[in-house]
């Protein structure tokens, strides 16, 4: 898994607890799996910047996904941790600093984390998860 490219995979929506956000356009809510890191990351644009949250792969305690449905639901064991983007600049790396829950405090409180796609586009992207991860294949 070192050498595995981390799936990058545009969403429609992203809902925790009473917090939701949908995507106007492609690229505005991202899921992200970081196989070397063992990391999965949500980023959410908001206001002409992106917000990220990060969770550890051992802190996630329960795994669902209705490929038909283009459906991931997480639950995880604790909080993810959240960055916001700082000073964007074309064709340069994001540099993140730490941030507060841009959630309202719901992903702070709220274990399940629902994330949907158009059909077909998580499908791959699931099934590679499943390959490369044999804890989060036994708890999916």
């Amino acid at each position: 898994p070192d050498k595995v490219k981390a799936s990058n995979i545009a969403a429609v929506s992203i809902e925790i607890g009473s917090w939701k956000r949908s995507a106007a356009n492609e690229g505005e809510i991202v899921a992200k799996f970081y196989y070397a890191k063992r990391r999965l990351i949500w980023e959410i644009l908001e206001r002409g910047l992106m917000n990220k949250m990060e969770i550890q792969w051992g802190d996630v305690t329960g795994l669902h996904a209705s490929l038909s449905e283009g459906t991931l639901i997480i639950e995880v064991s604790k909080p993810p941790v959240f960055y916001t983007e700082h000073d964007p600049q074309p064709r340069k790396h994001t540099v993140w600093h730490p941030a507060e829950d841009f959630t309202g405090g719901q992903a702070s409180v709220c274990r399940l984390h629902t994330l949907r796609f158009a059909c077909g586009v998580l499908n791959k992207h699931f099934e590679r998860l499943m390959k490369y991860d044999e804890r989060l294949r036994s708890i999916s």
